[in-house]
């Protein structure tokens, strides 16, 4: 049996490429694949997961230092939509919600919510756009999205949208 190693010395001794931390113990293991898959372990294993699918890494930054502030959730960061699938798939029991971009580079949104929704129809998965017009919106609310956020978002506004979502993740229990 191999001896668990701290995370941050299995992060110095791995390529930044590729990281997986299994969210049922305190292990690392390399991903097999060539995308940009990264999930951030950061509180113990009993807290459910966010996945927030964005392909602009301050984008990510953005909104792993905001979601901080209100939950104790792990991160799953996908950054196309061909590892939002994987990860929906693969962490679906797990998700309390979804922060999605609605412009991939590999598919938009709106059709991927489709591909979501035939997976698990109760998931609420948020869109985080910079179109803030009210058809976008109206669109946003017609294909199943459990809200949106306006890029740029507020603190308020993400406060808003996580209590949402755990309140949901609640009545969903």
């Amino acid at each position: 049996m191999k001896t668990p190693r701290s995370l941050d010395q299995t992060l110095e001794q791995t390529p930044t490429r590729s990281r997986h931390i299994s969210p049922d113990a305190n292990t690392y293991e390399g991903l097999q694949s060539d995308n940009d898959l990264i999930i951030i372990k950061t509180t113990p294993a009993a807290n459910p997961f966010i996945l927030i699918i964005e392909d602009e890494v301050i984008g990510i930054d953005m909104l792993k230092l905001m979601l901080k502030k209100y939950t104790k959730s792990h991160f799953i960061i996908a950054k196309d939509g061909a590892s939002a699938l994987a990860c929906y798939r693969k962490y679906l029991l797990q998700l309390s919600g979804v922060f999605m971009d609605i412009m991939l580079p590999d598919i938009n949104g709106f059709d991927l919510i489709k591909k979501f929704k035939t997976i698990s129809a109760t998931k609420p998965i948020i869109a985080c756009t910079a179109y803030n017009d009210s058809e976008t919106t109206h669109r946003l609310l017609e294909h199943g999205f459990f809200g949106y956020l306006g890029k740029p978002y507020s603190d308020a506004d993400l406060f808003a949208k996580c209590n949402l979502l755990l309140l949901t993740q609640k009545t969903q229990s």
